[in-house]
């Protein structure tokens, strides 16, 4: 049946209306016995392994047509089911390869094969197990991608491979959800591809791409993605409003996760990375207010996430964390200063407790990790050795905050000035710190 298919195209003396009309119908009724063959009970896995796909293949590789080539590939793909396609994907992969020579699209086949096996994963933890020990499917189409884009590199446009990794990546996050060097992996090879074109000639499909392969691996890597050399090298490609997108996926990635922030050099990168939401900028002027006071809502949440057991490295976090948002303009302010605020409140509150518990027995506590759902959920582990920082340099570092609202947010200011007069109260029993202090609440 698909001579004959083949064979209609070329058949003299027919209106080419007519030929299409009958090499549509030879089409349809192909892909329908293909699906009818799958529905079979007789049709195991065993059978299909040592004489379906096999003779399938034969069928497919023996004429040398491009559209017949492709058809029959999606539809092996579409009807058979993915168990099939897992412990057989060599030989389909191979195929691939062969008809790869006869310009047939073989990454429309590979996108396709990679969202249902991804699919399929996603649904079936038992399978994503047996990925990780039985088969090394990443590694499989790792090597044919790499083999596609060496052959066909230069007469394919470059958001057809982006579109190719994008599927490959969401195939590596459902099948590894844990492995950030697969990730990291693919994005480097993303960003060969994008060397060899301007960042000034990508298309709107392009950076849609490389948008979506940032953004990808943070539900499941969250601030793992940190790591990754190349995440931050494939985000310069971007422009400003798209790296925008990207600063508001990890940071709301961060927050979500609500995993403590413990040294500074996270908090260094988390800065690099949402810059564009962190600076005033004329590119992004126009944003809606709404979707303005979102995100920084989410960036408000940042110091919140900020902890170490040593008052003195906490404190250095904040300070990071304050000198960027004292760069921010004062509308971000509004929204990310008092959060900071609390967080050095909270601070305050937390060296009282060192204090008093300072030459105190060491009660046994639950071990902390990273893994921990909150913050503040997990038993605190009070910090009993010497440590510099001082009450007074604390006050001094929010007044400093609120002297940053005074002139243009009184009010807010006059309530943030109540809650630094009860924390006074609450933690510092000196008076003398309290008197060099009041003369601000008049």
């Amino acid at each position: 049946m698909n001579k004959l298919w083949i064979k209609v195209q070329t058949t003299p003396g027919k209106e080419k209306s007519k030929r299409e009309k009958d090499r549509n119908d030879l089409k349809v009724t192909i892909g329908e016995n293909l699906v009818r063959l799958s529905q079979l009970e007789g049709c195991t896995l065993e059978i299909y392994k040592e004489f379906v796909l096999d003779k399938l293949i034969e069928i497919i590789t023996s004429k040398d047509d491009k559209m017949s080539q492709q058809y029959l590939m999606d539809c092996i793909i579409q009807a058979f089911p993915d168990e099939y396609h897992i412990n057989t994907l060599e030989k389909l992969l191979q195929t691939c390869a062969l008809i790869m020579q006869n310009n047939v699209d073989i990454k429309t086949i590979f996108i396709r094969l990679m969202d249902r096996l991804a699919d399929f994963a996603a649904n079936s933890e038992e399978e994503v197990n047996n990925f990780s020990t039985d088969l090394d499917l990443f590694a499989m189409f790792k090597k044919n991608i790499d083999n596609i884009i060496e052959d066909q590199g230069a007469t394919v446009e470059l958001r057809k491979f982006l579109e190719l990794q994008v599927a490959f990546l969401k195939f590596s996050i459902q099948c590894y959800p844990t492995n950030i060097e697969y990730v990291n992996d693919i994005l480097k090879s993303c960003c060969t591809l994008c060397q060899k074109q301007s960042s000034t000639d990508l298309d709107e499909d392009s950076l849609k791409s490389i948008v979506k392969l940032l953004t990808l691996p943070l539900d499941s890597l969250s601030i793992s993605v940190l790591q990754m050399d190349e995440f931050p090298k494939l985000m310069k490609y971007l422009p400003l409003n798209k790296r925008r997108i990207v600063a508001l996926k990890i940071c709301q990635a961060v927050t979500v996760s609500a995993i403590p922030l413990r040294n500074l050099e996270i908090i260094g990168q988390i800065v690099d990375f949402i810059d564009p939401i962190l600076k005033e900028s004329k590119e992004l002027a126009d944003i809606d207010p709404t979707e303005f006071e979102q995100e920084q809502h989410l960036v408000a949440r940042l110091p919140h996430l900020v902890y170490h057991e040593n008052p003195d490295t906490q404190f250095q976090m904040l300070e990071a964390l304050k000198a960027q948002f004292f760069k921010g303009g004062i509308k971000r302010q509004y929204h990310t200063l008092p959060a900071i605020f609390f967080a050095y409140v909270k601070l305050a509150r937390y060296i009282t407790d060192c204090v008093q518990k300072r030459g105190e027995a060491e009660e046994p506590v639950e071990e902390e990790t990273e893994e921990a759902p909150k913050i503040y959920n997990v038993k605190k582990r009070y910090f009993k050795g010497e440590f510099e920082l001082t009450f007074r340099k604390l006050y001094e570092t929010i007044l400093e905050i609120i002297g940053k609202l005074s002139s243009d947010y009184p009010e807010l200011c006059m309530k943030l000035y109540l809650e630094f007069a009860q924390i006074i109260n609450e933690c510092d029993k000196n008076k003398e710190v309290i008197r060099n202090f009041r003369v601000l609440f008049y």
